[in-house]
C-alpha cells in the first residue's frame, strides 16, 4: 500500500505484485498537476543484457500562467471525458478561482490515465514482455 510512484508500480508488477493503493494522482491532481497521455507509453528497453520497461512521465502543470489564454485540450492524446470537453485555459481558470469542478476534473484526468496505464502494464504480461 502506498506505492504510486509508476516506476516502482512497474518493477512491483514484475515481482508479481498486482494491488496498488495510492492516493498519488488525486493528490497530484488537487495541485494542478495533470498526467498526459504519453504516461501510458510503455516499452521495452534493452539496457545490456537486461530488458527494462520504460515508463515516459509527462505532465501539465495548469497553474502555470502559460495556460491562462491556451484553448487547446488539456491532453491532445487523451480521450477521457475532461481531454475531449475542455480547455487548458478553462482548468486554469478553475484552479485560479479555487472551483470544486476543477479538482474532480483534474482527478478524473488522472485516474483515467492511470487506468490505460495499468491497462498497458496488463497488455505487457499478456505478451510475455513483463
Amino acid at each position: 500500500l502506498g506505492v504510486g510512484q509508476v516506476d516502482d508500480i512497474i518493477d512491483l508488477v514484475k515481482q508479481g505484485i498486482d494491488t496498488f493503493d495510492c492516493v498519488e494522482p488525486t493528490r497530484l491532481a488537487r495541485m494542478g498537476v495533470l498526467y498526459r497521455s504519453g504516461n501510458v507509453q510503455l516499452s521495452i528497453i534493452n539496457d545490456q543484457s537486461n530488458s527494462k520497461l520504460k515508463f515516459l512521465k509527462k505532465e501539465t502543470d495548469i497553474l502555470q500562467g502559460k495556460y491562462r489564454y491556451d484553448l487547446s485540450r488539456v491532453d491532445e492524446g487523451c480521450d477521457c471525458y475532461v481531454c475531449q470537453n475542455f480547455t487548458k485555459a478553462y482548468l486554469h481558470h478553475l484552479f485560479k478561482q479555487r472551483e470544486i469542478l476543477g479538482y474532480n476534473l483534474a482527478t478524473y484526468h488522472n485516474l483515467w490515465i492511470m487506468e490505460r496505464l495499468m491497462e498497458g502494464i496488463r497488455m505487457k504480461i499478456k505478451e510475455d514482455e513483463i
